[in-house]
């Protein structure tokens, strides 16, 4: 018996291969077999097998007719003499620490299944694969579902009497993995996590991986995603007695397979697909429909917006017949809606919902090309407002000709219909004096052409333009010089970049978009002198013109009647904190609109509440922006007095002031927190994750002021034992804060107003 197999089915790489062997035979360990089933190739490869396995005897060769990878596998699985079992393509490479690393650790901690951190590469560049970055630490299937969102082989190592007797299912082309792995998770009573790159796989411009079938056979594809699901529904049946946990582990599966593995293919065969790969597609997707509880349909947004939404995007690539296919699907799909699937729909998109309510009657085809006519001539109506927009800025250039208002100011924001944040302890500090007429414009996507051409107007002759965030509205236009157009950034401090500092990555826009941005301020406010020079970088403006003046917004935080009131307040609102200890945890948002509304909650709060004092209570204060965050968690009902999912409408920082220690990760939270000098944990799960994407100004772990934590268990270690630093703390407000004073707002209007 040696320490690892490796098993590696081999099909015409004959290219990458010495790569691949280079790789292997490089490792820092080298007590592993290496099996390699030949899988029928038909160019060199089963040559170079031959070679490398003449040369190293630990290299062992097989060959077999062509017959896919599933079967591949599982002879290499019948071979396999090693204490652990690893998977991988013969294209892939591995670091030359991954077979020590991956084995040392299972040994370690007795691992049924470890799972690590991959990255993918190319001709050109390499990168991280996001699914696989999960945050590190012992995972439950029925309660970490992240651990579905890795259903590859190739990232993990199997103890070998867990999966030995396992095999892929070879009548399965397409997803076969899946139910490999699922299977093995499902066995396995140790599974642990690490964010360790141990794996990099090949992506190649002349791919010819199965996964390209989304591509070449979209049909046969959802027909064999539906093999899968069944197959792993049976399991799933048969594993957990536990109705609830088995029911939310069908929906978490069957969203990755909706994001992955359905809407791909269906998508490919509805605008590329010949009439009968349309048709076999779409009827594929119903028996897949047909085997699913409709209470995944009616808790599956994103399956009801496939279905109605998705395709009806793409009904002009449809055929004729096609369309009466579809037709029907649609109709018998809708009528699984339950009343509150529809009320959602009816409220969300009240047009959609009438042409789905006529469909599943008439079941015509009719509905929904009125609704297309109607969609339609709403765009160009709304195009032709937007040249209204475009054409209500001319009354600006006329109003430059006008004479200046010295008096006039303009706080403008398009964070929300109402004033709020640093513009409105600014109104409240200027109306205390009647000098000046104050004029908002506020969030409005309503405004009348005549309305536009006052607000322009009144742009065009104001002496004082005010701003907190980005504001598209003044975009591009040049203010007479005696302006002044001021930026009141909304955020405290400096934390992640952002501005001409993020052009270029990721996140980051073009410098032409920043340029039209952020042109026309003349001064922008900040807390303080340490930062001027991030500032000045980020706006693209003279340092002399940023002015550390303070957040007015702050300016209450540091009230303490005010504190008070606001934590009896909070107390009458939710009787059961009354006499708790409060943690905040308020995570920053992730990646694009769609991936944040899909965020997954990695803070477990049942394992957190159990493993800490019952005096704590627990408040969840997610992005406005997150819709599901905590979907996926099962708060069981002794704990449910313990845990308030916080609504949008209640302010971050009514929370911070209640609050005995905050959670956060990348979040300038941390700016108000440490100005209060609240206990603060830095939630980084997926720190190299979220690093590789998104730049910092300072160092992450030498610049935050909270101890940092990498999985649930560090939490609670923190927790119990006390281990805050409100040293650090108070160090780090007073670098990002000049004046603790609560007097910004004044000192703003009495510099700028002068």
């Amino acid at each position: 018996m040696c320490k690892i197999s490796i098993i590696i089915p081999v099909y015409n790489v004959e290219e990458y291969l010495k790569e691949t062997f280079e790789s292997l035979i490089n490792q820092d360990m080298k007590d592993f077999e290496v099996i390699l089933i030949d899988d029928g190739s038909t160019d060199r490869s089963f040559d170079i097998l031959k070679e490398y396995s003449n040369k190293y005897e630990y290299i062992k060769v097989y060959k077999q007719n062509n017959s896919g990878p599933s079967k591949a596998r599982n002879k290499g699985l019948s071979l396999a003499k090693g204490e652990y079992i690893i998977f991988m393509d013969s294209d892939d490479i591995l670091p030359f620490d991954s077979l020590s690393y991956r084995y040392n650790l299972a040994k370690k901690l007795d691992l049924d299944i470890g799972i690590f951190a991959s990255h993918r590469f190319d001709e050109e560049k390499e990168w991280p694969m996001k699914t696989h970055f999960l945050s590190e630490g012992y995972k439950e299937l029925d309660s970490d579902y992240d651990l579905i969102l890795t259903l590859g082989p190739w990232n993990k190592i199997f103890k070998s009497s867990i999966i030995k007797d396992l095999r892929f299912p070879e009548d399965i082309k397409y997803a076969e993995d899946q139910v490999f792995i699922m299977t093995s998770y499902m066995r396995a009573n140790s599974i642990y996590a690490s964010n360790k790159v141990v794996y990099k796989q090949r992506i190649r411009s002349n791919n010819l991986s199965l996964t390209s079938q989304i591509d070449t056979n979209s049909d046969k594809v959802l027909f064999q995603v539906n093999k899968a699901w069944k197959k792993i529904n049976l399991e799933l049946e048969n594993r957990f007695e536990n109705k609830i946990i088995r029911d939310k582990l069908k929906e978490q599966y069957f969203e990755r397979l909706l994001d992955y593995d359905i809407w791909p293919p269906l998508k490919n065969a509805v605008i590329r697909g010949e009439e009968n790969v349309k048709i076999n597609a779409l009827k594929n997707m119903n028996e897949i429909l047909n085997e699913i509880d409709p209470v995944i349909i009616n808790n599956s947004r994103k399956l009801r917006w496939i279905m109605g939404q998705g395709i009806i995007n793409k009904y002009l690539f449809l055929t004729k017949n096609t369309k009466k296919v579809y037709v029907e699907i649609l109709a018998d799909f809708y009528n699984k809606f339950n009343s509150n699937s529809r009320e959602i729909l009816e409220r969300e998109n009240i047009q959609l919902y009438k042409c789905l309510e006529n469909v599943s009657k008439s079941r015509s085809s009719l509905s929904i090309f009125k609704y297309l006519v109607r969609r339609k001539v709403g765009r160009v109506l709304g195009k032709v407002k937007n040249i209204f927009r475009r054409s209500a800025k001319i009354s600006f250039n006329f109003g430059k000709m006008l004479s200046m208002n010295e008096n006039l100011v303009i706080l403008a924001s398009n964070k929300g219909e109402e004033l709020q944040g640093n513009l409105k302890f600014i109104y409240d500090e200027l109306k205390k004096d009647n000098k000046y007429k104050i004029k908002l414009y506020m969030k409005n996507d309503s405004r009348t052409f005549k309305e536009l051409i006052d607000m322009y107007l009144d742009f065009s002759r104001a002496k004082y333009i005010i701003l907190d965030d980005y504001y598209r509205q003044i975009y591009g236009l040049k203010f007479r010089k005696k302006a002044e157009v001021i930026q009141v950034w909304h955020a405290c401090g400096a934390f992640k970049k952002f501005g001409f500092s993020s052009i270029g990555k990721g996140d980051g826009n073009p410098k032409e978009f920043e340029e039209r941005a952020h042109s026309a301020y003349t001064k922008v406010i900040t807390s303080s002198k340490n930062i001027i020079p991030k500032y000045a970088e980020a706006f693209n403006i003279s340092e002399k013109n940023i002015l550390p003046l303070g957040v007015p917004r702050t300016d209450i935080l540091l009230d303490e009647a005010y504190r008070l009131y606001k934590k009896n307040d909070l107390e009458e609102n939710y009787p059961n904190i009354k006499g708790k200890k409060i943690i905040l945890y308020a995570p920053t948002f992730r990646g694009n609109t769609k991936q944040r509304q899909n965020f997954k909650l990695e803070l477990n709060p049942v394992q957190l509440l159990k493993g800490i004092d019952e005096d704590y209570v627990l408040i969840l204060k997610l992005h406005p922006s997150v819709k599901n965050g905590l979907n996926d968690v099962v708060i069981p009902k002794e704990l449910e007095n313990r845990v308030i999912n916080m609504n949008s409408s209640t302010e971050i920082n009514d929370l911070i002031i209640a609050s005995e220690i905050v959670i956060t990760d990348y979040s300038s939270v941390v700016f108000e927190a440490s100005l209060l000098e609240k206990k603060i944990i830095m939630y980084a799960y997926d720190k190299n994750e979220y690093l590789a994407e998104r730049d910092f100004y300072y160092d992450y772990d030498s610049f935050v002021p909270g101890v940092i934590a990498e999985k649930n268990e560090d939490i609670i270690r923190i927790i119990n034992e006390n281990e805050f630093d409100l040293k650090k703390v108070r160090e780090f407000r007073d670098k990002f804060f000049d004046d603790c004073d609560g007097q910004a707002s004044k000192r703003f209007v009495e510099t700028i107003f002068k």
